[in-house]
């Protein structure tokens, strides 16, 4: 897939794009939020402009690299940037995954927009993709995004260490969800 037909998505609120240098003010914006950091990495985290620019360069990268990759999600109201939602390849505890992964602004958490948005990268990962599985991560304490994933089809599978920090892991397969757990 070349970046010209690389497809976007519709959701009720939101309208994603794959996920490129025009949304670097949201996604940094996201990135220097201490409470959306501390979702994804950890309390007592930040990162520096470079480094926030180096995970934007990578996530964009996996677009060109692959033809798949986070979309960067825009209400449909005014525009603004809410986050992003997509599918990467990643190694979590030494195994090569596809991985859901997602962050929205703090001010949205509780809308029921990550589970919007992630809703249909998972649902393009299986039928587009025709990937048999897909992995995802989250801290112990993030159980708002344990929800999420729960709402999304996929099952608690353990714990294991990824990027460095121990994580608990989900699985969500094809056959699973399309058997009768839908997200």
């Amino acid at each position: 897939m070349t970046p010209q037909n690389w497809p976007t998505i519709s959701t009720e609120r939101c309208v994603g794009e794959p996920l490129s240098a025009r949304h670097r003010q949201g996604f940094t914006a996201l990135y220097q939020d201490p409470q959306v950091l501390k979702s994804l990495i950890g309390p007592d985290m930040s990162l520096s402009e470079d480094a926030i620019e180096q995970v934007l360069t990578r996530l964009v990268g996996h677009w060109e690299a692959h033809g798949f990759g986070p979309y960067g999600f825009c209400m449909k109201s005014d525009q603004s940037f809410v986050g992003y939602a997509g599918l990467r390849h990643t190694i979590a505890d030494g195994r090569a995954e596809v991985e859901l992964l997602y962050a929205i602004r703090a001010d949205l958490w509780g809308k029921g927009l990550c589970t919007e948005l992630a809703h249909p990268t998972v649902a393009q990962g299986f039928s587009d993709l025709n990937l048999k599985e897909i992995a995802s991560f989250t801290l112990p304490e993030n159980t708002a995004s344990q929800r999420v994933l729960t709402k999304l089809g996929f099952q608690a599978e353990g714990s294991g260490i990824y990027g460095g920090v121990p994580h608990n892991f989900y699985r969500a397969s094809s056959s699973a969800l399309s058997a009768g757990t839908s997200p």
